[in-house]
């Protein structure tokens, strides 16, 4: 399951410049270069495929952003939307160090790197690196009521035998300083409702020296009222980063989930809460209509399979 990106990293980690996006605070995508990076992506696929087929177990089902590189550091060559399942499959998250700043009150973000959202998408995607039991910190603004999804991936993703281990990932106020803790307990990743609108600070640990990718997503909130007429959005993927909504529907209603455009775009619809998937990223749906069983969030993403696709999005709810 998964979210996003846009223009690329320079080669010692740091986010290339974008321009501004509509949202407060929003962070904005780097989207990589994808030449070259066929061979590995179906190889990625593949190893996916192979991990849901035989059941391997999860350590976290957070929808994620898996990108196949060539190398740990420098640019990214590619990328590849796939499950969680299959992403964190087998890989341990390593005990780590607290961070000794953590005193309470406000925390001064003054040379924090801002993760941004690029305009016409939901997430933001850096790639950065730790030293062994070092913290990097990046800040954010959101709104109350936004529900926020972080997750940083280890790499490199494709060593399944022997894996680097997962960073921690904790979530901060940057007005008080208290950390907000996630309804999943996952050190690996994290979720939750916002509670109130300003600036966030996330902070990743390692046990070790890692490189990884920051993955950070906003759902955009869609008002689907028993009964109304579809809800419709249109617009254009600037990458193919997918573009995240998430709608409210309660046990024994209809989701129906329509999308129109261009012919590389496909659904991708699961539960924010249990995780369980309604439409498979993998089955390449344009069309969901099924009676829910789980009283929760849906977050409905619409995956371009190129970029500059064009698409159209109808959700109702019965």
């Amino acid at each position: 399951m998964v979210a996003r990106l846009a223009h690329g990293v320079s080669a010692a980690g740091r986010p290339e410049r974008a321009t501004e996006g509509t949202c407060r605070g929003d962070v904005r995508e780097h989207v990589p270069s994808a030449h070259g990076a066929s061979f590995r992506i179906i190889t990625l696929v593949l190893l996916c495929l192979a991990a849901v087929i035989l059941g391997l177990p999860s350590t976290w089902r957070l929808p994620i952003i898996s990108i196949a590189r060539s190398k740990p550091r420098g640019r990214t060559v590619g990328l590849l939307l796939a499950l969680a399942a299959c992403a964190g499959g087998s890989r341990p998250v390593a005990k780590v160090p607290s961070p000794t700043d953590e005193r309470g009150g406000p925390i001064d973000t003054t040379g924090m790197a801002r993760v941004r959202f690029a305009r016409g998408t939901t997430s933001g995607i850096l790639d950065d690196s730790v030293t062994a039991g070092g913290t990097r910190s990046y800040v954010l603004g959101a709104e109350q009521g936004q529900v926020m999804l972080v997750h940083a991936i280890a790499w490199p993703v494709a060593e399944r035998l022997h894996p680097p281990p997962e960073p921690r990932v904790r979530v901060f106020s940057a007005a008080t300083g208290r950390e907000l803790p996630s309804p999943k307990a996952e050190p690996a990743g994290w979720s939750s409702r916002l509670a109130e609108t300003g600036d966030y600070v996330v902070r990743v640990t390692a046990v070790s020296a890692t490189a990884y990718t920051l993955a950070v997503q906003i759902p955009r909130q869609v008002d689907g009222k028993v009964g109304a007429p579809p809800v419709l959005f249109t617009g254009t993927a600037p990458s193919r980063v997918p573009i995240d909504y998430l709608v409210a529907v309660e046990a024994g209603r209809t989701l129906e989930v329509t999308l129109g455009g261009a012919p590389s775009v496909a659904l991708h619809v699961y539960g924010l809460g249990d995780g369980v998937q309604l439409a498979r990223l993998a089955d390449r749906q344009r069309l969901f209509a099924g009676r829910v069983e789980t009283t929760q969030d849906y977050v409905v993403s619409v995956v371009p399979g190129a970029e500059r696709a064009p698409y159209d999005l109808r959700i109702a709810v019965r």
